[in-house]
């Protein structure tokens, strides 16, 4: 998993391609990564990110709790996931979301 951190957003992009792996490999690198807002760049795997993501979401929801943003990069089905995970094509959107979502904080909202 590579991992870069820039500011508060930690980006991180799988290695290879493997369900088990991208989770294995994403819970090694979150130790670094938890205090930052979270993007997981899924958008070049070559298998269904559908599945990929699902299991995401008890680490999503507890980021989250914890006043940080979890967003993912990824062209799915977007109907076939819950709505609280955060998907979206491209990173300039990820890092919007988190913007937002940090104002909302910010407001209360």
């Amino acid at each position: 998993m590579n991992v870069e951190i820039k500011e508060d957003i930690a980006l991180l992009v799988p290695d290879n391609s493997s369900p088990g792996s991208i989770i294995e490999d994403f819970n090694s690198a979150y130790t670094d990564a938890k205090d930052h807002h979270l993007v997981l760049d899924l958008s070049n795997q070559s298998t269904e990110t559908t599945d990929i993501i699902i299991k995401f979401q008890d680490i999503s929801d507890s980021h989250r709790s914890e006043g940080k943003s979890f967003v993912f990069i990824a062209n799915c089905d977007l109907d076939l996931l819950p709505e609280a995970l955060i998907v979206v094509p491209t990173y300039q959107e990820a890092l919007d979301i988190i913007k937002m979502e940090s104002i909302e904080r910010d407001l209360g909202l």
